[in-house]
């Protein structure tokens, strides 16, 4: 069986197609169009992941998109109704990095954009199609690649069609709900929020913000002791008289309030003050206070040992350092791709596990699921570029004395790796 999962126009585009429960190919389309973290349709990515596994569009059984825009449609419009009229300002341009309407007309769509593509005209032959809860494809990614037969899924981010958290449990390939968090209550979109506040961009400049911390003190504890309150359940509140983002989306992603009580929102390319380090180390303790909180809610819930995390929220390497200190768990597993680009991988493996008659899991065990590429296709990119190149005739001694002598070195080799990295 193989099986096609894809993300778009929201942020993070990627495809991925598993064939038998095992993942045969997975990229980003920022790989291929050099626009970092496009919400563009992945065409690009999908034609990588068919070729490579030598197939046609119509030799494909399933196609799941991670997102159910239906579902979202019918749920926003309650913290919609509750910020009016404020909230109205969420349906301009810079409110959004995809803006609201555009983006859910395009995923209502998604499956033309994919027959107009790659099948033709409407047929029998043609794939069935799915949208897949997005928080579900996210617990999909890391859970069913993982080694474990149970474990405790959390997954956090920014928001889904209703929820901005989920807490589940994975047993025997399936996974239940345990508890969420709705929107617009969120630990992911606070972070994001703060992000664009102190001068980098939502979505991209989070792990800025989580370094900056290393060089601040929390002295604003109390502030965001008082933004987020925590209820029940692992459940938690927010104060929202001191963030923006579900009144005004983009163009104002904190309060005045919120200024007044810190400083003046940081320009972007600026110099970075004192204070603007001690906003993000109190964001980051924050963070992980409930971060653990919720987490050990989950551990008393399921009482496995062995913990699933997927969703943007758990790109902070910081606190997932932390988490075997903080709460039972004894293993963790982190799917590399656990941003949105990931939800690709989850919901082929979703509607996989969901579809086949005997469903098998095959850990995922490497992050090579891109193109690579042979030393002519490097050197002819050398030589068109214009840049001075040699071929080593020892390569491994070279680099190692390279190294030695305190230089940077960038080494390509093999298939290209999916999910955020450092080179």
């Amino acid at each position: 069986m193989y099986v096609l999962g894809f993300n778009a126009f929201l942020h993070d585009s990627g495809a991925c197609i598993v064939k038998d429960g095992e993942v045969v190919a997975f990229a980003e389309e920022e790989r291929f169009n050099r626009k970092k973290h496009t919400y563009q349709f992945p065409s690009n990515a999908i034609k990588f992941c068919l070729d490579f596994a030598g197939i046609g569009f119509r030799d494909l059984d399933h196609v799941g998109f991670f997102w159910n825009p239906y579902k979202e449609i019918l749920y926003k419009w309650l913290p919609f109704i509750r910020f009016l009229p404020f909230s109205l300002s969420l349906f301009k341009q810079d409110a959004a990095i995809n803006p609201f309407v555009r983006r859910i007309t395009s995923m209502l769509r998604a499956n033309r954009f994919l027959l107009k593509e790659f099948g033709g005209n409407r047929g029998d032959s043609s794939p069935e199609f799915h949208f897949v809860d997005h928080h579900i494809a996210h617990a999909a990614s890391c859970y069913l690649v993982s080694p474990f037969d149970e474990a405790a899924i959390f997954v956090a981010d920014g928001y889904a069609e209703r929820d901005s958290t989920l807490m589940a449990h994975g047993k025997g390939g399936r996974i239940s709900k345990l508890e969420t968090v709705r929107f617009p209550v969120s630990l992911g979109q606070l972070y994001g929020a703060v992000t664009e506040y102190l001068g980098f961009d939502i979505c991209n400049g989070e792990g800025k913000v989580m370094a900056l911390a290393s060089f601040g003190e929390p002295r604003f504890q109390d502030l965001f002791d008082r933004i987020v309150r925590p209820t029940s359940n692992g459940q938690y509140d927010f104060d929202f008289s001191y963030i923006g983002y579900q009144r005004y989306g983009l163009l104002k992603t904190v309060s005045d309030k919120f200024v007044r009580e810190t400083a003046p929102m940081r320009e972007p390319e600026s110099e970075i003050q004192q204070v603007y380090m001690d906003v993000a180390a109190s964001l980051q303790r924050s963070l992980e206070k409930h971060y653990f909180r919720m987490l050990n809610v989950l551990y008393e819930r399921t009482k496995c040992p062995n913990l699933c995390l997927a969703g943007g929220m758990v790109l902070n390497s910081v606190a997932n350092g932390k988490i075997l200190e903080n709460t039972p768990f004894k293993r963790v597993f982190i799917q590399p791709a656990a941003n949105d680009a990931g939800s690709s991988l989850g919901a082929a493996m979703f509607l996989y596990q969901q579809y086949a008659k005997t469903p098998r899991r095959v850990p995922l065990n490497h992050a090579y699921g891109g193109p690579s590429f042979t030393d002519e296709q490097v050197e002819l990119a050398l030589r068109q570029s214009g840049l001075r190149y040699t071929r080593s005739k020892a390569i491994e001694r070279e680099t190692a004395r390279l190294i030695a002598d305190g230089k940077i070195v960038g080494w390509f080799q093999g298939r290209m790796e999916f999910g955020p990295r450092a080179l």
